[in-house]
């Protein structure tokens, strides 16, 4: 039924302020990033090949700001690190100092002076290969492109998704691990987490492994789906509105219990124990 003001005029809704400008916002970064996708940027900047080896030994930290392209982080068939990049922009610089590795995206407004992405094949692409090795602290700063991260072993993980579709593959986080991830699918397998903060974006994010520590989960637009291999009894769950929660089991294995901060966004959130 309609209804009236005072003056007998029919009542008109608000389509929320706060709401109309995030859907905005959205939009114009999704414009955004299409546009950089078709902009032919090859005449730009220079590409060049890069291919190193590190030892081991004299790295215990990892920093890898890598604007856009193809990221594959795996394991090592030796006891070195390899690094090897193809179509690489000359604004992604290298450097090992202070039990660090570093690669370096160097600022330019959008990243289009160094011409990181066209549609004629020279989608930059950087590998870097791991050895079997508990690193201390791994940063992770990923554009746009497709990312993928597998077999690592780390007392502290940041990782900040950009664009596009993400893999986490056999992950190992002993302290805390920070994810803040954007626009796009990202997929956790057979990872385990202790303390972790999953800030999620606007696409779907599926998550299978442990969670051995507190954690915080704040929805985005989509779906989250996390397959947690414990017993639901063992975790404290919190959350602001409904989360469907599913278990084969009514038993607990722990002595304490473990907080799930659960702050759901538009999309659907599913909590799968075994």
């Amino acid at each position: 039924m309609a209804k009236y003001d005072n003056t007998g005029d029919v009542k008109r809704r608000r389509f929320p302020f706060f709401l109309t400008i995030f859907i905005i916002g959205i939009v114009l970064f999704i414009v955004g990033v299409v546009l950089i996708k078709v902009t032919n940027t090859k005449s730009l900047g220079k590409r060049y090949s890069y291919n190193e080896t590190f030892e081991v030994a004299t790295i215990d930290n990892m920093e890898i700001d890598f604007s856009a392209g193809d990221l594959n982080i795996k394991k090592s068939s030796d006891e070195n690190i390899h690094v090897t990049g193809e179509n690489l922009p000359e604004k992604i610089n290298f450097s090992s100092s202070n039990s660090k590795l570093q690669v370096k995206t160097a600022d330019s407004l959008l990243h289009l002076k160094g011409g990181y992405i066209s549609f004629d094949g020279s989608q930059p692409t950087l590998t870097i290969e791991l050895p079997e090795k508990a690193f201390d602290t791994v940063k992770i700063d990923a554009g746009a492109g497709q990312m993928k991260l597998s077999d690592l072993i780390c007392e502290n993980l940041d990782i900040d998704f950009g664009a596009g579709s993400s893999e986490v593959i056999n992950v190992t986080c002993k302290n805390e691990a920070d994810f803040d991830l954007g626009v796009g699918k990202t997929v956790f397998k057979d990872c385990t987490f202790n303390d972790s903060d999953f800030d999620c974006g606007v696409g779907e994010t599926d998550f299978s492994g442990k969670l051995l520590g507190d954690a915080d989960i704040d929805g985005g637009i989509g779906s989250i789906n996390f397959d947690i291999d414990g017993c639901k009894n063992d975790y404290k769950i919190k959350s602001d509105s409904k989360v469907n929660i599913n278990s084969t089991t009514e038993e607990n294995e722990l002595l304490y219990k473990i907080k799930l901060d659960i702050d759901n966004g538009i999309g659907e959130i599913s909590l799968n124990f075994r």
